[in-house]
Formats: structure tokens, sequence, C-alpha cells
């Protein structure tokens, strides 16, 4: 068996590289292994920019607040405001089965010359059955009868008229109404009908929802819940003690008695979709909610309350949005976008807000041309559409509020090309499928690069958030949350204060390597070597090796694999629970191979129990819970030489941490003797050897990826050996690409070499061996 094995020139091989020339060799690199997952994706929209703003200072809105800027000149002049009302619900419990919830409406005001009620933003249809006073209260509408069942004619927004019948009501023949008294007083309610059991209710955000519940059948209590798809569930009700506290929020009141009123103004409006497109369904923050009444004793008897955006005059925290589909064409696929509005307290009140991406979409390009209906964003059709293009704010735009907001988008990459990978080689993304039909079997491992050119950063997670982002249009260094950012669940997926793609800091952070020279680093030739396991071995594994030549010697730096594929943790962890982010990462140090296992990024302490800032659900989280070493996450091995070395089994590493030294097995019966100094005594011998048979010097296979850690995750294929050497003469140097031949059909080459020369070795001749322990790969 052999490695495959491969040598990619960074520039073609030329000095003077650029980040981007190194970038793009790793790109070459990952996909030579196999490591771009996933499905090619090209003209992705990825920013919503305002109009006026340019790529270098655009803000693309994520959806958590409002951006604003310069969108209020975009949609029109601001819709009137949709003023927040009461609504009223007489409630009656069927037995134990479900809830009959019929509305009751109050006239504000009544017309005999027009034979109109007045009923503010009332949803009432022509045809809908009402029935007059059913509760007999004090007040009359003459011809009107109490408890009698008539028709709605729908006159206006605010105004119907009665019928005696349903064929008179699609007529539109009405009562003539002839006299009123206290009509406010007196109520409008449904007509009974198994329709309104358990029934939806719509309401604006804002309005006040009042229930008048006649239960004295249920056993239970009628309660506000979210999560209403789950039931009744006491954590879930909505009171101060399941949510916090927020300006502009009420709380419900009258919860398990007769009359429970919830204000709904400051609570977000209803939403089942998830706000980030690249979540895990059930993980990460998704923004899903839902609201409704339910029974605290029967599981049956529940309801949904849905609360929808209005442009609204209230104060809130919770900004109104609309969702509305881009509808494909041509080659363009449809996507969605959420279109946000200011609430009151706000400059440019009802203006809009801000745009965001909910979707993946394709095909298009940057300054695409689309229209968004102004009825579909809470204004109206033409007055206030939203039309997108090239980005245009001028002052007559200013004046009319119609300027131009534009979209950016980027490729989502697979097979030749990385996930994402900024033009200018500032960052890249690496989507590693580990096992597709797992909830985590993809992981997205982030590489920034320096500008000092020569340090690189690593990060990874479960998901790459990347939509709402300028991602690969971002122009400068340093981007961190403008080029996408890990997502998921904060403290389990992310760490709060560090889930975005270094390239420019790093102290103390794990991950960082130095892949050239600190020293004038373009003036040498760079490539990147691949040592990659060949069938029936782990082909998910790798070792990929940066290299320079310098002074005509060959000088390895950045060494390390990836985590990849379904055999890391194997009867360990499963990938439906945890996801696996590590890496290792491979060093020398005097005669030693010095292995770190890690998961890149993590730059606090990890704590137990968890904190905003670990990685609770990464897989070696389940190994290094408790590191107490600033900037070190890693399970650290020191493979060392035997020959002539001590081998203490703990020694301090560079990472100022205790490390576990792995004792390899030497025997040589040249130098494994005792001379026997007592000839006068007649002893036959004086040089006693162990015996020859007893000689131990050979390749170590099946090397575990980190000796700490138990049970071991992994273990390297075989191919990929250890070779601990002693050689004279004493200047004999070890170096990436030099061979050791064991025998003609087993020949491996060295990918790191960890050694001393000039050391007086096993043959007491002063400065005659070279020493030390070399990481090798098998090529014949």
């Amino acid at each position: 068996m052999a490695i495959f094995k491969s040598t990619i020139q960074v520039n073609n091989g030329n000095t003077g590289w650029t980040r981007q020339h190194v970038m793009d060799a790793l790109e070459t690199a990952f996909s030579q292994l196999g490591y771009n997952g996933g499905t090619l994706t090209a003209g992705v929209p990825v920013a919503t920019v305002a109009p006026g703003q340019s790529v270098t200072n655009a803000s693309p809105n994520n959806g958590w607040s409002s951006i604003d800027y310069n969108w209020h000149y975009a949609g029109g002049a601001a819709p009137a405001a949709v003023d927040k009302i009461t609504r009223h619900f007489h409630v009656t419990a069927n037995g134990t089965s479900s809830y009959s919830v019929l509305e009751q409406w109050f006239a504000s005001s009544v017309s005999t010359t027009n034979d109109t009620l007045t009923i503010e933003r009332t949803i009432l249809a022509t045809g809908d059955a009402v029935v007059w006073n059913p509760s007999s209260v004090t007040g009359s509408i003459t011809p009107l009868v109490n408890n009698t069942t008539y028709y709605v004619i729908k006159t206006s927004a605010d105004t119907i008229k009665l019928a005696a019948t349903l064929d008179d009501a699609t007529n539109g023949i009405a009562i003539n109404i002839t006299a009123s008294s206290n009509s406010s007083n007196v109520p409008l309610r449904r007509a009974f009908s198994v329709l309104y059991n358990n029934y939806q209710i719509d309401a604006s955000m804002a309005d006040t929802l009042n229930f008048n519940v006649d239960d004295s059948t249920s056993g239970g209590g009628f309660y506000f819940i979210d999560k209403i798809e789950n039931g009744y569930n006491s954590t879930r009700i909505l009171n101060a003690n399941n949510f916090p506290s927020q300006s502009y929020k009420s709380f419900p009141t009258g919860m398990g008695g007769n009359n429970p009123i919830w204000n709904t103004r400051g609570w977000p409006q209803t939403e089942n979709e998830s706000l980030s497109v690249h979540d895990i369904p059930g993980y990460g923050y998704s923004a899903v909610v839902s609201y409704g009444y339910a029974n605290s004793a029967n599981p049956s008897m529940k309801g949904v309350i849905k609360i929808l955006p209005v442009p609204t005059n209230e104060y809130t925290e919770n900004y109104p949005y609309w969702k509305y589909t881009v509808p494909a064409y041509g080659s363009k696929s449809s996507f969605k976008l959420r279109v946000y509005r200011n609430p009151q307290g706000v400059n440019n009140p009802r203006s809009i807000a801000g745009v965001s991406i909910c979707s993946i979409g394709s095909g298009w390009a940057d300054n695409d041309v689309f229209t968004i209906p102004g009825s579909a964003i809470g204004g109206l059709d033409v007055v206030n559409d939203i039309t997108f293009g090239i980005n245009s704010l001028t002052s007559a735009q200013q004046s009319a509020k119609n300027a131009v907001p534009s979209i950016l988008v980027t490729n989502f990459g697979a097979g030749s090309t990385m996930y994402q990978k900024h033009p200018s080689g500032y960052f890249g993304v690496v989507k590693l499928v580990n096992d597709n039909t797992k909830t985590f079997g993809t992981t997205y491992y982030g590489i920034g690069l320096d500008a000092n050119n020569y340090t690189m950063y690593f990060n990874s997670g479960p998901m790459w958030q990347s939509v709402n982002t300028l991602a690969t249009k971002y122009p400068a260094s340093g981007g961190q949350r403008l080029y996408g950012y890990h997502g998921g669940d904060r403290g389990l997926d992310y760490q709060q204060s560090n889930n975005f793609i270094l390239n420019q800091l790093g102290s103390g952070i794990a991950g960082n390597l130095n892949y050239a020279s600190t020293s004038t680093p373009t003036a040498y030739p760079l490539a990147i070597k691949i040592y990659r396991a060949q069938s029936p071995q782990d082909t998910n594994f790798a070792i990929i090796q940066f290299v320079q030549t310098i002074n005509n010697e060959v000088i390895p730096f950045a060494t390390f694999s990836l985590n990849k594929g379904p055999n890391y943790g194997a009867n360990i962890y499963d990938l439906n629970h945890v996801w696996q982010g590590g890496m290792n990462i491979y060093g020398t140090s005097y005669r030693s191979i010095l292995m770190y296992y890690l998961t890149p990024g993590l730059y606090q302490l990890s704590h137990e129990p968890p904190t905003s800032n670990t990685l609770a659900r990464e897989a070696n989280y389940g190994y290094l819970r408790n590191s107490s070493v600033y900037g070190n996450y890693s399970a650290f091995t020191n493979y060392e030489c035997n020959i002539d070395t001590t081998n203490d089994l703990n020694q301090s590493s560079g990472y100022n941490q205790t490390a576990q030294v792995s004792v390899t097995y030497y025997r040589n019966s040249t130098y494994d003797y005792y001379y026997n100094d007592f000839a006068t005594m007649n002893f036959n011998d004086q040089i006693k050897n162990v015996s020859s048979s007893a000689n131990y010097y050979k390749p170590m296979k099946g090397i575990p990826i980190s000796q700490p850690l138990m049970p071991c995750p992994y273990y390297l294929p075989d191919d990929f050996v250890l070779l601990q050497v002693s050689t004279s003469p004493g200047l004999t140097e070890f170096r990436p690409g030099d061979t050791v031949t064991i025998s003609p059909s087993e020949i491996y080459e060295i990918v790191l070499a960890g050694f001393q020369t000039q050391q007086n070795g096993l043959d007491q001749i002063s400065n005659n061996s070279s020493m030390g322990m070399l990481l090798m790969a098998r090529t014949t």
C-alpha cells in the first residue's frame, strides 16, 4: 500500500505570492481531498444594500435589529398608522374536548340615515351570521330583536349593515334601522358554529384581546402560552416568571379566571420560519414564534393566536416586518425577504427600516432589478413599492422617497471550489461533509489569512451564516462578522464573542498556525504538500503541510489535518447529537514529534457548566471540558525518541501545559550490554549482551491521534508511521521529502522530523550522532 501524495505550488512556485495565491492553493488542496462538500450554487443573494450606501459601508440587516440608514428613502411616504383596538371573545367549554370561541363586537355608532353600524377594523364579511344582543344587555337598535341571528353586509373597513336572511345579505338588502339607544353597550356575537371550536384568532400587533370565559365543566383554567404546538405547559405561560420583562411589553392579566386579557403590544409577531436560512432545523436562533390559548387540564382545548404586523404608531422593541417572495423568472430562482418598518419612537416611524434575506436563491447578479409591491409590505401598490436595481440616492429620490436599493450575490462552492472564498484571499470556508445522514453531519471550517503573510487562523462550527452579511463582497481585511459567522445555539455551537473568522488578530486563540517564514515570507517559494491515505485505509484522512525552500533547504511550516469522516469518534459519539469540529496540528521539538488534538478558534477557558463562550456540543468538549490554560484547548502528545533520551512521562509543552510523553519501544544488542570489569576473578566473559533476537527497531503503526484521550477517538492509518532514529554522521539532517528505505518494498517519505544533530550517541563518540523522531508516510 502507499499514500496518495501531491504538491501544489503557491503562485506557480514563484516568489512574491499573496494571500490570494495561498487561498487558491488551499482551495485546490481541499478539492483534491474531496473536502469541498455540498452543491455548487451560483448567484446567491447574500445582502441588501440601502440606497446611497456603498459596499464599503453597507450594513446588511440581520433581522435582529433595525438598520435604517437610508432605507426610509425607499418605499414611498410612510403609510397611515393602524390604530390598536380591543377585541372581545365569548368563550365556553365544550365539555373537555374544545373551547367554543365566538368573537363579539360593539358598535361605536349607529346611522339611521345609512342603516350602518360602525365597528373599527371589523373582520366581519358579507354573509357572516351574527346574533344581536345574546347577553340581553340594556340597549337597543330598532327593529333588531335580542338573541336573533342576522347576516352581515360589509360596506367598508369599519362599517356594516345587517340583513334578515343570507339571501338578503348576498343581494345587498339591508334592514332599515329607525332608532338606537345605548348601542355601544350591546354586542353582536358570531352565531354558534363548530367552525369556531378552538378558533384561530388573527390579531394585529398592539391589539388587546379580552376574553369572557364561561367554563364550569373542563376542570382547568384558561391561559395564554407560547409554543402552542406543544399544548399547555406551565413554563410557557406568558408571565414574568417565564419571560423577561421589556419596555413597552405587558403581561396578560386574569389568566386562569373568567376574564383573561392580553395586551399584545411589545410581543414579537408570529413566525413559522427560521430567521437564518442556514440553521439546522430545531437548533440555533430561529425566531420561530407561536402563541395561543390552552386549557391547563385538557390538552385538546387549545387554539392559535397569531400576532400580525401592521404599520403601527405604538412604541415597541419589535420592528414589524412583512415577508415577501421575489418570484422566479428565467434562470433566477425565487427567494424570500423580510421588509421591516420603524415603529413609533424611532426616526421616520412606519417608513422602511431594513430588508433582510430569508432563503437561498440562485442565478442572480449584483444589482438585479425587481419590485416589491407596496400592498405586500403594509402599504399601497405603486405608492409604497420598493424597486431594487442599481443603487441610487439622488435629491429628487430623497424627496419622493423612491430611492433604489440593491442586492449583492455570492457563490456557494463545492467540488473544485470552497464553500466561500474571498477574491483577495482574506478568508475561506470549507464545507466538510462527514455524514450527510446525520443531524450534525456537516462541519464548516473557517480559515483567515493575516496580512503578515505567515499566519493563518482556524475556527469551526456546524453552521455558517453568510446570508445577510457582505460575505465575499466585503472589500477589506478584518471583516469579521461582515464575512459571515458560525451559528446554532450559543454556548453549544458558537462562542458569543468569537464566532467569526479572524485574519488580523488572534493572540491566545487555539488553531493559529504559521504557514511561512516570519522573516520576509514572500521572498521564498511556498508550496502545499498533501499526504492522503488510500483505500482500504481511511481515505478521509490526510495531512496538509506548507513548506518553503530557504537556502536550498525544505523547511516545514503549518502541518495539520481536519477531522473528516465518520471514523473519528466511532463508537464514542454520534453526529446526530454532537458536531465534529476538531483538527490535528503536528509539530516538532528537539527529538520529538508533537501532536495537538484541539477545537480551533476557542479563545477562553473551557467551562463546566458551559457559558456563552463554550462549544459544549462540539465532540471534543467531551474530552476538553475544563482546560485551565488560556488559549490552550488541546490534548497534547509528545512522541519522543527513546534512544539515549530522557524518557520522563511528563514534560512541559510549548503551550505551557503538561505534555503526555509517549515512550517508544527500542532494543539494540550492540549497545544493550554490560562490561564486566572483574576479569581477574576468572570470569569467562567480560561483556554481557542482550540477545540480538530481542532487537526491536521498526516503524510504529496505529498511532493514537492523542495519547491522553480515553477512549482514543482516532488512530492514524497504518501508512502513516513514526520512526525513531539515531544515525551518523552527526551533521545528518532530516527534511520533508527525504526518503527512508526499510526494505525495497517498504519506503517512506518524511513529513516532519524532530531531531538534534551533533549528539553524543550510544556509540559514545563525540558529536557523531543525529537523533530524533520522524513522522513518515509510506510511498512504496
